[in-house]
């Protein structure tokens, strides 16, 4: 699982295309920080018929995935201004304060909500994982369990026909 631990961190620092309410096109990393990114980890788990994992993501980064968080305060948007380097400048070419470009930044946010950057859903997806409430199979481990399952029963004597996509098998008949 350190695949998808790694997976999501590389979608957190990809950069990435988003498209504001005003036309605006971005495109940058949805990192700022490096929080997000620190904060994940992946936690695997085997029981006698399953095996699992647990995605462990901050709250604030599965709201960013399915653009559903709260307005972050303006203190929130200066550190991020300050992080991302943003410079505001006015029709004259002035610097902007941050607190005042924070404060339209809020108003946008609380007004329109923010894009969905989907960082997990992507890494689950390149890390080809079929998930269901936590419980999973690589299609990697489904084809190495077929290999597995396919040896086992010719070691074992049984002859093996395909017939497209099934396989049968029967038991040799001794000469």
């Amino acid at each position: 699982m350190a695949d998808l631990e790694q997976t999501t961190k590389d979608r957190i620092t990809a950069p990435r295309t988003r498209t504001y309410p005003s036309g605006r096109t971005i495109v940058s990393p949805i990192e700022s920080s490096g929080n997000l990114r620190r904060s994940i980890s992946v936690d695997s788990y085997e029981d006698s018929d399953s095996i699992g994992f647990t995605l462990n993501v901050p709250e604030y980064g599965v709201n960013l995935n399915e653009a559903t968080q709260e307005v972050p305060s303006i203190n929130e948007l200066q550190e991020w201004l300050k992080a991302k380097k943003i410079r505001p400048q006015d029709n004259k070419g002035r610097f902007m304060k941050r607190k005042k470009v924070a404060y339209a930044i809020k108003k946008s946010i609380s007004s329109f909500g923010s894009p969905a950057a989907p960082f997990i859903d992507e890494a689950l997806a390149i890390s080809e994982i079929t998930a269901q409430q936590g419980l999973f199979i690589t299609n990697a481990a489904k084809e190495d369990l077929q290999e597995q399952i396919h040896d086992a029963l010719v070691n074992l004597g049984y002859n093996m026909s395909e017939t497209g996509s099934v396989a049968r098998f029967e038991l040799k008949k001794p000469n």
